[in-house]
Order: C-alpha cells, then structure tokens, then sequence
C-alpha cells in the first residue's frame, strides 16, 4: 500500500518574493512532505515606496494566494476568512507552519483554525524584545503561545522571549532562510591594485548604525588607511548620513546606492571586500539575524558586526566582533583587515566553511523537516 506523505501548510508573506520560495523549492525536493503555501498575493513595501506582486518562479508545491487586510503591516495583516477555509479544505493539511510572530492578528487565526481542525501549529518568530503590546495582540500572543506544538526561534532572545512570556512547549533556533549557494558564489580575491571595498547593505535607519561606520572610515584615514565604502540602501536617515559624509571630508571614499531587490544583492557582493553591519540596540529594536552576514560569508567577503542582538552567534568570532556605537574599534578590526592580506584570507576561509556548515539553504531546510516530522509523530500523525 502507498504510504501518503504528511502534509504541511506553509504560511507567510516573506513568500511573496520569488528568492525565498528557494526554500520550499528545496523542501519539496527531499521528497519526505507535500506543501502547500497560503502567502498574499502582493506586498506593499514601505522602505521601497511599492508594492511587490507576488511571483511564482517554483511548481514544486502548492500555492494558495490571498489578497489580504492591511497588507504591508507585517503584525497587522490578516487573510479573509474564504482565504482560509480555501486553503485548509483545499490541502487538508497535517500540520500548519506559521512564520509570523506569535503576537501578529495572522498567526492568531491560524492557531484558531489549528484548534478547531486539531492540526498542530508550528510557529516561527524573529522577535527579541519584550514591546509593550495593546490588548488584542497579547490577547492573540496567549491564544498562539497554548495552540503552538513547537516554537522556532530564529535567534536566541527569540526563544528566551516566549519562556517569558509562558511558553512551555518544544522551542528551538533556526534561521529562516538559509543562503542559496547557487546565487551567492565567492570570487577569487579581493580588489587588486585599490582600497579595500567595504560595504553596508540595509535599511538606511539610525538602529542600523550607519553613521557610526562613516566614522571608522574617518578613523582609518586620520591613521593613513584608505578604503572606499558602498552604501546600498535606502530609508530616512539617508540626507543626515550625507551630511555627516561632508563634515567628516570623506565624500570622495563614500557610494551611494539605491536599495536592491533580494535577486540583486549576489551582484553587490560581488564588489565588496568586506562588509560592516554596525546595528545599535534601542528599547524597541535589536537586530534578529542578520541575513546579509551570511550572505556576505558565501561570497567569500569578510563580515564584521557590531554586539547588537544575534549578530555576534552568527559570526562566531569575538575578534570580528565590536561593541555598539564604538566606531575606533570598529576602525581597529578594518585596519587588520586592510594591512594585512594574510588576515584578510584567513576571514574569508572561515566564513565560508562557516556558512556551509551552519546556513546553507539545504543544512536549513534538512532541519526545519526533521522538526516536522517529530512534531507529527508526537501528534501520532506520521505516516509509518
């Protein structure tokens, strides 16, 4: 007798942009469950000033799209009812995998629909700060937390936070995206006969410290050092990070670009020699992850971060690691970097055995299978 595969309902609006279906292109590739994805069918963008529709590069599982309320409100949104019904009557899934937090209005109604169709809920989470939340949220925050058969946090603070908040249920880290190595290949060596390229790649906001990476530059030219730095991003701080470009003197070491779509970000990779994620923690705010780290690893660029939230597990080295808003030590591990060639190799190495050997796309998603499938046979629903 053929034995029917379990079946998992993915849910989420990263899956609008075609590059992060990879990941459920990959799932499906193994051959161990059937999926499905309930994902809108557009994004509005806020930081683009647009809207993305969604795309549909992969037919290797099932696609449930919804025009959704308040989209673009990441925590806000929520799928019309018929939505719902359509795609769990549709699929009749074995297990529901939400990636939202646990206090978002959408994951709310999934643990609802998972506890009147006694389907197990998986949740996936990025949040590391405990925000004061209005009612309804903490309301949907309790409902989610006593319906989810496992969490997976994609940082540390992640899982920390819902212990506090009185989870009691499995909990692991994860990230949730692994990097495509297909799209992000390394090139043979660094820039030759110039400066070093150091980049940034993100939201041009304060959190994200930009501005304290404009002052190490400052710092390496009063100490001789020259290297050209590529912004590439958009946001509101951008005419204040000019500014402080021109009071520094360091207008003609510094590109500006534009932000890129995620299919694009390969080809920025590939002109830098090195890249800075200099992120400040606020009440509100702690970086979660850091995609463009490990981004940057399997190009074979160097990655230095600053100590804000997971940015310091990712890289796994203190030494390419400084303290928030310290822009002379931010200075110091560049200079390394810029003096010396051997140094510059050995970072390069280690970053790309370190990528392969934690956040591969496959290494993820082998994963993110295998907790599945126990969630399913402690549910008594693995199919033997």
């Amino acid at each position: 007798m053929e034995v029917r595969r379990p079946r998992v309902l993915v849910v989420g609006h990263s899956y609008v942009v075609g590059m992060n279906q990879r990941k459920l292109d990959a799932v499906a590739a193994l051959e161990r469950v059937d999926l499905a994805l309930l994902v809108p069918s557009g994004w509005k963008v806020r930081e683009w000033n647009r809207r993305l529709p969604l795309e549909r590069p992969f037919t290797s599982f099932g696609l449930y799209p919804a025009r959704v309320w308040l989209e673009g409100r990441s925590g806000g949104y929520v799928y019309p009812a018929s939505a719902l019904f359509r795609a769990i009557l549709g699929f009749r899934p074995d297990l529901i995998h939400v990636e939202q937090e646990v206090f978002a209005l959408s994951t709310a109604q999934l643990a609802l629909i998972a506890r009147a169709t006694h389907v197990p809920l998986v949740v996936f989470g990025w949040e590391n700060v405990d925000r004061p939340l209005v009612f309804p949220r903490r309301l949907g925050r309790w409902l989610v937390l006593r319906t989810t058969h496992l969490f997976i946090g994609g940082n540390r603070e992640a899982v920390e936070l819902v212990r506090q908040w009185g989870y009691r249920g499995p909990a692991t880290v994860l990230p949730q995206f692994g990097v495509d190595l297909a799209a992000f290949r390394p090139r043979n060596c660094r820039s030759d006969g110039g400066p070093l390229v150091v980049g940034f790649v993100g939201r041009l906001v304060w959190e994200k410290g930009v501005d304290v990476l404009l002052d190490a530059v400052h710092w390496l030219g009063r100490r001789g050092y020259a290297c050209r730095l590529l912004v590439c991003g958009s946001g509101p701080e951008r005419e204040r990070l000019e500014r402080r470009v021109h009071e520094l003197g360091i207008a003609d070491l510094v590109e500006w670009q534009p932000a890129v779509a995620p299919d694009q970000v390969p080809e920025v990779m590939r002109r830098l020699d090195a890249l800075v994620l200099p992120s400040r923690s606020t009440s509100r705010w702690q970086e979660q992850f850091g995609r463009v780290l490990i981004e940057a690893m399997a190009s074979g660029v160097p990655v230095v971060g600053s100590t804000c939230g997971e940015i310091p597990n990712v890289i796994g080295r203190d030494d390419l690691v400084f303290p928030e808003g310290d822009a002379e030590a931010l200075s110091r591990i560049l200079e390394r970097l810029l003096r010396d060639r051997g140094c510059w190799e050995e970072v390069r190495a280690y970053g790309l055995v370190r990528v392969r050997e934690h956040f591969t796309m496959e290494r993820i998603t082998e994963r993110l299978v295998e907790l599945w499938l126990g969630v399913l046979s402690r549910d008594g629903r693995r199919e033997s």
